[in-house]
């Protein structure tokens, strides 16, 4: 369980199309058991959350030196996502999710894009062909 509220979150950013596309997702990269993140590039350009349960944001600020090309969350294999009073400044929306069981939000500024198995094994298959 883990719960973050009343924080501002400042970053670089910059990340630009092709990082965020490289970013796309790792559920299907791993190293030895664990995700390789291409070229050092998170998901995110704020959390990463993955294979989590019970995890709450409540009045929280994502923001960006430079605009970021990626979301300011992305959320893979998590139980119980709750986004409250929540939102993402010069980046691509606030939340990318992948294999997210009951997720909640409400009061969030920022676009939210499901991405689906198929696009994930899509970025993939782009990616191990280079």
């Amino acid at each position: 369980d883990v719960e973050i509220s009343n924080f501002h979150f400042l970053n670089a950013g910059g990340a630009g199309p092709e990082d965020a596309r490289k970013a796309d997702h790792t559920e299907f990269i791993l190293r030895n058991g664990y995700p390789d993140i291409p070229d050092s590039k998170y998901p995110a350009c704020g959390l990463y959350i993955k294979n989590a349960k019970n995890v709450k944001l409540f009045n929280c600020t994502f923001d960006n030196l430079q605009y970021d090309h990626r979301t300011a969350i992305a959320a893979e294999s998590v139980e119980n996502l709750k986004i409250m009073m929540t939102e993402a400044r010069n980046c691509a929306g606030l939340l990318r999710h992948y294999k997210v069981e009951n997720l909640q939000t409400a009061l969030c500024d920022g676009e939210m894009i499901t991405f689906t198995e198929e696009q994930a094994k899509a970025a993939y298959e782009e990616m191990t062909q280079k």
